[in-house]
């Protein structure tokens, strides 16, 4: 699995990088908290469980953060390919 993988650049590539193992981190968060999550509202109190929410809620908003990057990461890129064809066309 390789998040954002329709996404390329030349010019923010480590940018690129980051948001990708941002987003592999938060998926891997999300699987341990709600993994410690069930397993404790199953072997002990529910309470218990609902400090794992947190890990959850976490997990959930750097992937958002990661997939914003991305997004801005292709709409360089876009642009970038975009200005690489007017000039190709004479356009510019």
């Amino acid at each position: 699995m390789k998040p954002f993988s329709s996404v390329e650049s030349r010019n923010f590539s480590t940018l690129l990088l980051v948001s990708r193992i941002a987003a592999t981190f938060s998926f891997l968060l999300l699987i341990l908290g709600v993994g410690a999550t069930l397993w404790t509202s199953f072997t002990e109190s529910l309470p218990n469980a609902i400090t794992f929410i947190p890990i959850i809620v976490w997990s959930i908003l750097i992937f958002l953060f990661a997939g914003i990057i991305a997004v801005l990461v292709s709409i360089e890129e876009h642009l970038r390919m975009q200005e690489v064809r007017d000039v190709r066309n004479g356009k510019i």
